[in-house]
């Protein structure tokens, strides 16, 4: 784990500057006033009868009517952009993030978030997007908000940046709340208990639980017999709170609960640094009591430190 002395490493860094959409103002108006120039010569060639194929000057006319549309359009967008977006600047160390917003800097470690909902997705070819919508939201503790979308740089790597970090804290928040026998919400339906989750009203024991994500939804599945997982609820990740600390928090508890399945791969786990896997393991690795409120028709009461017992009822 890096010591508070250590300098902090850089991971990802976004930068957003409206002088850089100003410049090409410029550009793209001398290519409309070239593509309109064309024009203009290739029509006053056919009117003067130049000695050149018709069809060619036809030709000619469109591509040049087709290029001063496309370069218009783009001066449009980038003085829209020139006018409505501001200089920022995000980088994300691994003590925490800073975010430079026009003259403003605010710079919040890891333990300051308290919640973060990925909702940026898009269709990539290769590493380029082709098109991208919805961004990421982290949502401090004091109640300041930040977002990341596709304008301030690619959504993929920001998150991939910042999810382990996020993860072992807010993982660790949770498991420290269940242990206080209190519930858990991360999304609409969807509730953590001590002994259990809730997804659309069917209450899950963990011991009946497995949970992945597939195509950008978080599937919540229950063992049906014959080792085989039915799923009972999906909610779409953009609407899940804390998702990679719930995918850390759950890991660890159904290994506990379900010990045959501690060397078998049936769910997709956040990644966490190799600094923090031991952290997040001693966080969770303590079994959970059972929930006040019972997760199926009657649970068996499970002993605890003290020696002490409890009975879950419905």
């Amino acid at each position: 784990m890096p010591s508070m002395f250590d300098p902090p490493k850089l991971l990802f860094r976004a930068e957003v500057y409206r002088r850089r959409y100003s410049r090409r103002l410029f550009r793209l108006l001398l290519g409309v006033g070239a593509a309109a120039a064309a024009y203009w010569a290739l029509a006053y060639a056919a009117r003067t009868g130049v000695a050149v194929d018709g069809l060619l000057l036809d030709i000619g006319r469109l591509v040049a009517v087709v290029l001063a549309g496309y370069l218009a359009v783009l001066f449009g967008l980038n003085l829209y952009r020139t006018l409505t977006r501001r200089n920022e600047r995000i980088q994300v160390f691994d003590k925490g993030l800073t975010w430079r917003k026009h003259k403003s800097l605010a710079k919040f470690g890891w333990s300051a978030i308290d919640t973060f909902r990925e909702g940026a997705s898009g269709i990539y070819i290769g590493n380029r997007p082709l098109l991208a919508w919805g961004k990421h939201v982290i949502f401090l503790e004091d109640g300041n908000r930040y977002a990341f979308s596709h304008r301030q740089g690619d959504t993929r790597r920001f998150a991939s940046a910042v999810r382990p970090y996020i993860a072992r804290v807010t993982g660790a928040r949770m498991g420290q709340t269940l242990r206080e026998e209190e519930p858990v919400q991360i999304a609409k339906g969807l509730v953590l208990y001590p002994g259990g989750i809730e997804a659309r009203n069917k209450e899950i024991p963990w011991s009946q639980l497995s949970v992945r994500v597939r195509n950008r939804r978080l599937q919540i599945r229950q063992h049906g017999g014959d080792n085989v997982f039915k799923t009972v609820a999906t909610f779409p990740i953009s609407k899940v709170d804390n998702l990679g600390g719930f995918m850390e928090l759950t890991a660890q508890v159904i290994e506990n609960y379900q010990p045959e399945r501690r060397k078998r791969s049936t769910q997709q786990r956040a990644v966490t640094p190799p600094e923090s896997q031991s952290t997040a393991r001693r966080t969770t690795e303590m079994p959970l009591s059972e929930p006040k409120r019972a997760t199926g028709t009657q649970q068996a009461a499970t002993k605890r430190d003290t020696g002490t017992q409890r009975r879950a009822t419905r």
